[in-house]
């Protein structure tokens, strides 16, 4: 429904036939509820629970999820998918010398590039100083002898990847 003043009123509905003696229906009773700011409420509730506070991106939950579907649909497709990590080393160096404020404003910093991602990707923050992009690969198939060659070296538990070593990288356009 539409306020007067445009505004849009979410609204919950119930009704009921009205029938006459005779048994035949003579009219319907429906009674409207304003259920406007529920609703609002329900929204920050969703959002809040697979969002991150600080810097806005998904969290550990909410990746979990998406990575299941991916798994699930690279599978499927036969269709690659990358998990980006980045770290910030240097983040409690940050946090001693200038404060957590400042620590913060870095990861929100880092946080804002990675939000730039397509709409079928999806950015997080993992935890801590942890936060990782999952990239939808648009490329053709690749040969199935490359497809089981990386099947076995990324070994998945529960639809997550469990990831033996951790390697530095560097990004540059």
């Amino acid at each position: 429904m539409e306020r007067k003043d445009g505004t849009i009123l979410k609204v919950r509905l119930d009704g009921q036939e009205v029938m006459s003696e005779q048994g035949e229906l003579e009219a319907y009773e429906v009674i409207t509820e304003d259920v406007t700011n529920q609703r609002q409420l329900e929204d920050r509730l969703r959002q809040q629970a697979a969002r991150d506070p600080l810097t806005g991106l998904v969290n550990y939950r909410h990746l979990a999820e998406v990575l299941d579907m991916e798994i699930k649909r690279s599978e499927r497709t036969e269709r690659e998918f990358a998990l980006l990590l980045f770290d910030l080393d240097g983040l409690k160096h940050i946090n001693d010398r200038y404060g957590h404020l400042t620590g913060s404003h870095a990861i929100c910093r880092v946080a804002d590039v990675l939000s730039f991602c397509r709409d079928i990707d999806t950015a997080a923050r993992y935890g801590g100083t942890s936060l990782q992009l999952c990239y939808r690969k648009q490329a053709q198939r690749r040969p199935a002898k490359w497809r089981n060659a990386s099947a076995t070296a990324l070994p998945m538990m529960h639809g997550t990847a469990a990831f033996r070593q951790r390697r530095r990288c560097s990004l540059s356009p």
